[in-house]
């Protein structure tokens, strides 16, 4: 089963993708949980607010028979692999491991390095990565580590989609304030420290190895009886 827009859905905006950059906004869980979201839906209006953008969601479809169906956009039923940009809404450490799932239904490679430029950026933001984006930093291509008004605009601003991709990566990170592009940092690994230790943590702890996993509105259809 797949999320699908119907009449009972209020607010949907709907724009042409002709001559306009392509951003699939997915939710790593189901459409009801994803809609219920206000940062979900504030990213949704502030893409589509932007002129040359056109943004469309999706949300982890529900497994048929074991096997999870190809994820398409709630709007027009597109593939998100044919989008220009794959940006993830991520709130809980629980809802990780479906970002990989979603990754592996469209067909694109795990890790961020194995994915060429003609593949669609895949981007990352919310809760879960301010608190700690390293347990998907091998799966995603840039992290958007802070509050989306103050970032997406000069994201977009900055985007070039006829760049080559490390390029594009290397001045998006030097030109946007809060981006993370975990392909520049080499992984290194920690001594213990101690939980009493007096002197502050530092706000982004280095990648360990080895190891992915945690230690106006639109209004959603009715929730089926």
């Amino acid at each position: 089963m797949v999320a699908t827009s119907d009449t009972r859905e209020r607010g949907v905006i709907r724009k042409s993708a002709t001559g306009r950059l392509r951003v699939a906004l997915v939710y790593p869980h189901s459409y009801h949980v994803g809609m219920s979201n206000l940062g979900f839906q504030t990213v949704y209006r502030l893409v589509n607010s932007i002129d040359h953008l056109v943004c469309e969601r999706a949300f982890l479809p529900v497994q048929d028979g074991g096997k999870s169906p190809r994820v398409r956009t709630v709007e027009s039923q597109t593939p998100i692999e044919d989008f220009d940009v794959i940006a993830f809404s991520i709130s809980y450490e629980n809802d990780a491991p479906a970002v990989l799932t979603i990754l592996e239904t469209a067909g694109l490679p795990l890790s961020a390095a194995q994915r060429g430029a003609t593949l669609p950026l895949v981007l990352a933001g919310g809760v879960f990565c301010f608190l700690n984006p390293e347990p998907l930093a091998p799966f995603i291509d840039a992290f958007l580590l802070g509050e989306a008004e103050a970032l997406i605009p000069r994201f977009f601003e900055v985007f070039d989609p006829a760049a080559p991709k490390t390029a594009l990566l290397l001045n998006l990170a030097r030109e946007v304030p809060g981006l993370y592009v975990p392909a520049f940092f080499n992984p290194l690994i920690m001594p213990t420290v101690p939980w009493r230790r007096p002197s502050p943590l530092p706000m982004c702890l280095p990648r360990s190895s080895g190891s992915w996993w945690p230690t106006f509105q639109t209004c959603p259809r009715p929730r089926p009886s």
